[in-house]
């Protein structure tokens, strides 16, 4: 039995909640694939990257370069935006609009 034969048939036992889970995640995977590249040019920028790192270093590596972006530093003060206390709040916000959002992905996909 192929691995869509087994899904269908696994497909077919679910209930309407499960149901919906299943289609909110085949949505998002398809989403991820329209914005995530292909692994063979993955490949690639890694590989240009690890080539570029000596001659960037040669630029970087100066205390100079290391005061300019020291605010960027984990022991720096804090951030107002990055504090946990609204880590809670932004994911419950995310949270509320996803479901509005994959329903618009999952029409989007249906009229195509």
């Amino acid at each position: 039995m192929t691995t869509k034969e087994q899904l269908v048939q696994t497909i077919e036992t679910l209930n309407d909640t499960d149901l919906q889970k299943v289609a909110e995640y085949v949505a998002l995977l398809k989403l991820r694939a329209k914005f995530v590249p292909k692994a063979d040019l993955l490949s690639q920028i890694d590989e240009i990257t690890l080539l570029s790192e000596p001659v960037l270093a040669e630029d970087w590596n100066h205390p100079e370069e290391d005061a300019a972006w020291s605010h960027l530093q984990p022991n720096q003060p804090s951030n107002p935006i990055t504090e946990p206390e609204f880590a809670d709040e932004d994911r419950q916000l995310a949270e509320e609009g996803l479901g509005d959002y994959l329903d618009g992905l999952i029409a989007e996909d249906e009229c195509e």
